[in-house]
């Protein structure tokens, strides 16, 4: 399909230090096997694929602005994510995952009038966002081909007092779609999520009672002789009818990424990631006072390493 020019990198010797203690085996695989660098691998028949994260994220959370002063509050975070599948036939697996947070921490500032009350610092860490999943594949599971996934996920919720900036009390369901085919050394597809929070009574701010979110990416990824380049643009909106009723929350948001990556083997890759979602505003009221809100700009920078055997 296409023919891009080889990039030839030299690959650091603790590469394959890594890549013998993940027990990677390149002569156990097909040839026709998709790498687990392919953003359309699954493991196969009798494998389990693992993959480890870890995420910072900068976040100018809120900024409320009023004629007679103003609000902003700000986010930093520090968080791992593990996750495994274990496959049952090529076409089939099961999946478990978490994430642990490191530190989040939540400052805000205060100027003019709404400077009198002072703004709140807080900081939490632990455990939060565990999911179960089940995913079916229904083309392609090889390389050059067409493919067309389907995945399940459930999210119990955790309220926790000890760290109520990141905890998530209610019960979630996802639904995950990947569509798209791979040529050589190209691979392009499409990605959609639909969401849905179950109300609960332990949600007591209402923050994510029966809250609906839907979102798509496109993205192209280009295989190189020593790593490769993975481009996404998306966007995603919240869908329910309290969101619908929110100048801000009812906002479509785009959203980009871009991702390099260097293959160990077809088994093993290291990769790096940036993620970015720009910022929204919209009108705001607080009692007798008018003004704007703009939700700030959200940057994560992740680092993963994922292996199967």
């Amino acid at each position: 399909m296409f023919a891009p020019t080889r990039v030839r990198l030299g690959i650091p010797k603790f590469y394959f230090f890594l890549f013998f203690v993940c027990g990677a085996s390149v002569e156990a695989q097909s040839r026709f096997d998709l790498p687990v660098s392919n953003p359309f691998f699954q493991p196969y028949a009798g494998e389990v694929f693992v993959q480890a994260d870890l995420l910072a994220m900068e976040k100018k959370s809120t900024l409320v602005e009023f004629s007679v002063g103003s609000f902003e509050g700000s986010t930093t975070s520090y968080a791992s994510n593990l996750s495994t599948k274990v496959a049952i036939a090529d076409s089939f697996n099961a999946g478990v995952s978490g994430r642990y947070m490191f530190s989040r921490a939540y400052s805000e500032a205060r100027t003019g009038a709404l400077a009198a009350t002072p703004g709140s610092n807080l900081e939490s860490a632990g455990f939060y966002d565990p999911g179960l999943s089940l995913m079916g594949r229904f083309l392609g599971t090889r390389r050059d081909e067409q493919y067309l996934d389907f995945e399940a996920v459930f999210k119990p919720g955790i309220q926790d007092s000890n760290y109520p900036l990141f905890s998530v009390p209610n019960n979630s369901y996802q639904l995950k779609i990947g569509l798209g085919q791979n040529s050589g050394d190209w691979t392009l597809g499409a990605g959609l999520l639909f969401q849905y929070w179950q109300k609960s009574s332990r949600d007591t701010a209402a923050r994510f009672n029966d809250k609906i979110l839907a979102g798509g990416t496109l993205f192209v990824q280009w295989d190189l002789e020593d790593f490769y380049v993975r481009i996404s643009v998306g966007a995603f909106k919240f869908l329910d009818a309290a969101s619908n009723n929110d100048a801000l929350a009812k906002k479509v948001r785009p959203l980009a990424g871009f991702e390099l990556g260097f293959p160990i083997a077809d088994d093993v890759v290291l990769s790096t990631q940036i993620n970015w979602v720009p910022s929204a505003s919209a009108d705001y009221s607080l009692s007798i006072l008018r003004g704007t809100i703009t939700d700030g700009n959200a940057l994560t920078v992740q680092g993963s390493v994922a292996f199967r055997f």
